[in-house]
C-alpha cells in the first residue's frame, strides 16, 4: 500500500502589464498534476511567482496550467504570433516532466498516456517545437528556460534507455539563451531552481548571464554540490530584462517550497513502511521517493473506497479491479490503473 504525496496546486492565467519601450512576452507552460505519471508539486507555485516576477519586469505573460499535447501546441503556436513583428524579447519557461529519447528532448502534457518510449514523439511536445517558432517569430532575444531535468518517469521496459536529464538542445533561435535547471545528463531537485532563478531576475540593473551566474552559484549551494544549472548562451550582446539601477537582491532570504526533497545521492535511498517519514534529520543528503510503502498489498475494500470516490471528483479510474472478499488483496489492474488510483488517493486523503 502506497500514497503519493499530493501535489497543492493554484489558478494562474493569462494577465497583462503596461510596456515601456522594449516590448516583453513570456509564455509559462506549468505542468504538475499528471494523469498517469507521479504528480509535481512545485511547478505551479514556481509559475506563479516567476509569472509575477516577470510582470513586474514589464512583460506580458501567460501561464498555462496542467495543459494537455493540444494546449501546449497551441500556446506554443500563439506565443509565436504574439511575438511575430514586434521586435519582442521573448521569455519561455516550463516546469514539468521531460524526457530524452534518442538525443531530442520531450516536455510531457498532463494528460499524456506514454507507455512506452515508442510513443513519446506522437504524445509529448519536442523542444524543438518552441525552438522553431522563437526562430519563426523574429523575436529580438530569446530566454529559454526549461525546469524538467528529473528522472525518466516513464515505464522501466527493456527498451528504455538509462539516459538522465535532458540532452544539450540542438536547434536555437537567433540571438538566444537556453537555460536548464540543472546540467546536461544530470537530475534536477523539484521546486529549487525556479524560485531563485525568479529572485534572480528580479534585481534591476543586471543582464541574464550575470543574474545566471548567481543563480548558479545559488543553486550549487543549496544542494551540497548535487546540482549545477546549465546554460548555451548564444546572445549577440548584453541582455537586460529589466533597465536601470537597483539593488542586489540577497538570495539566501529566498524560502524554498517545503516539498523541495532533500538532496540527491547516487546510492542511498529510502523506502518507508507505513506510519509516517521519519525525522527530517534522518533523510539528509538521501534519496526520499515521495510515496509510502506498506506492508501489506492494497485491499479490496481499499481499492473500492477510493474509486468510488474518484468518481466522484472527476478522476477517470473507471471500473476496474476485482477481490474475492474485502481484506483480500485488489487484482485485475494494471500499472497504469495503480497510478491513478494513486493520484486519486492523494487527493482524497486518509481512507
Amino acid at each position: 500500500m502506497f500514497r503519493r504525496i499530493a501535489c497543492l496546486l493554484a489558478l494562474f492565467g493569462f494577465s497583462a502589464v503596461g510596456h515601456g519601450a522594449q516590448p516583453k512576452e513570456a509564455l509559462l507552460i506549468a505542468n504538475g498534476k499528471y494523469a498517469h505519471f507521479a504528480g509535481l508539486g512545485n511547478p505551479l507555485p514556481d509559475a506563479e511567482r516567476l509569472g509575477g516576477v516577470l510582470q513586474k519586469i514589464g512583460f506580458r505573460v501567460k501561464v498555462v496550467r496542467n495543459g494537455s499535447r493540444e494546449d501546449m501546441l497551441e500556446a506554443i503556436k500563439e506565443f509565436e504570433e504574439r511575438l511575430r513583428g514586434t521586435g519582442a524579447i521573448a521569455f519561455f519557461h516550463y516546469g514539468g516532466h521531460g524526457v530524452q529519447v534518442g538525443g531530442k528532448n520531450y516536455l510531457l502534457p498532463a494528460d499524456a498516456d506514454i507507455p512506452d518510449e515508442r510513443r513519446v514523439a506522437m504524445r509529448a511536445v519536442e523542444l524543438d517545437e518552441v525552438m522553431g517558432a522563437l526562430e519563426q517569430s523574429g523575436a529580438k532575444a530569446n530566454v529559454v528556460v526549461i525546469d524538467a531535468c528529473r528522472d525518466n518517469p516513464l515505464p522501466t521496459t527493456a527498451a528504455r534507455s538509462a539516459t538522465r536529464g535532458l540532452s544539450v538542445v540542438g536547434a536555437k533561435p537567433k540571438n538566444s539563451i537556453i537555460i536548464y535547471a540543472a546540467e546536461s545528463g544530470s537530475v534536477a531537485v523539484d521546486g529549487l531552481f525556479t524560485p531563485i532563478l525568479a529572485a534572480a531576475l528580479e534585481a534591476k540593473g543586471r543582464t541574464i548571464t550575470k543574474a545566471m551566474q548567481m543563480v548558479r552559484s545559488e543553486v550549487y549551494a543549496r544542494s551540497n554540490g548535487q546540482q549545477t544549472p546549465g546554460e548555451y548562451n548564444q546572445l549577440f550582446d548584453d541582455l537586460f530584462l529589466w533597465d536601470g539601477d537597483g539593488d542586489e537582491l540577497a538570495l539566501e532570504k529566498i524560502v524554498i517550497p517545503t516539498l523541495t526533497p532533500a538532496p540527491l545521492t547516487k546510492d542511498e535511498t529510502v523506502l518507508v513502511e507505513g506510519g509516517t517519514l521519519p525525522d527530517a534529520s534522518e533523510l539528509a543528503g538521501k534519496s526520499v521517493k515521495s510515496f509510502y510503502m506498506g506492508r501489506t498489498e492494497v485491499s479490496w475494500l481499499e481499492w473500492k473506497k477510493v474509486r468510488s470516490w474518484a468518481g466522484d471528483h472527476g478522476y477517470d479510474i473507471g471500473a476496474v479491479g476485482r477481490g474475492s472478499g474485502d481484506e483480500h488483496p485488489v487484482t485485475e489492474v494494471s500499472w497504469y490503473d495503480c497510478v491513478k488510483w494513486c493520484n486519486a488517493w492523494s487527493e482524497m486523503g486518509e481512507l
